[in-house]
C-alpha cells in the first residue's frame, strides 16, 4: 500500500546511500505517468521517520505520482549498485520554467527532485510523492 508522504524533506536525507535496485516507469489509459524508484535504505541511517508512517522494510519503492518529466542519465558499468549521494528538491529550475514555457502549464504544486547517484542522475518532476514497503521475498540479493 502507498503512502503519501506530506513531509517530502525526509526524502532529502534519510536516502543518503541508499542503494538503487529499480527505475520503472508506467503510464496509465489516461496518459498519466507514475515512476517507481526501488532502494534499499542505508542501514546506519535512522529509519524511525520510516516506522513512524508504518514502513518496517527497508526495502521500499519511491513512488512518483502524475510525473510530468523523467530526465536521466544512467550508466551500467558499474562494479556495484548505483548509490543515491544527494537528493535535493528545486522550487524554481529551469526544468520547472520549461514545463510552464513549452506547454503553457501552471507549475505552482509541481516539484523538481533533482537526483544525484554514484553513477546516474534523475530529475523528476510529479504533483505527489509516496512510499511502498516492498516484501524481502520480491527481490533476490537484498
Amino acid at each position: 500500500m502507498v503512502v503519501l508522504l506530506h513531509d517530502i524533506d525526509i526524502l532529502t536525507w534519510l536516502w543518503h546511500d541508499a542503494e538503487i535496485y529499480s527505475l520503472k516507469t508506467d503510464w496509465a489509459k489516461d496518459g498519466e505517468l507514475s515512476v517507481r524508484l526501488r532502494c534499499k535504505m542505508n542501514p546506519d541511517e535512522d529509519q524511525q521517520p520510516l516506522r513512524e508512517l508504518g514502513i518496517q522494510s527497508a526495502l521500499l519503492d519511491v513512488y512518483f505520482q502524475n510525473t510530468l518529466t523523467l530526465k536521466t542519465t544512467t550508466y551500467g558499468c558499474y562494479s556495484a549498485r548505483d548509490v543515491v549521494y544527494h537528493w535535493e528538491i528545486i522550487g524554481a529550475s529551469p526544468l520547472l520554467d520549461e514545463l510552464r514555457d513549452k506547454f503553457r502549464m501552471k507549475i505552482e504544486g509541481l516539484i523538481h527532485h533533482h537526483i544525484q547517484c554514484s553513477g546516474s542522475t534523475l530529475d523528476i518532476v510529479c504533483t505527489n510523492i509516496g512510499l511502498e514497503e516492498i516484501p524481502k521475498l520480491e527481490v533476490a540479493g537484498c
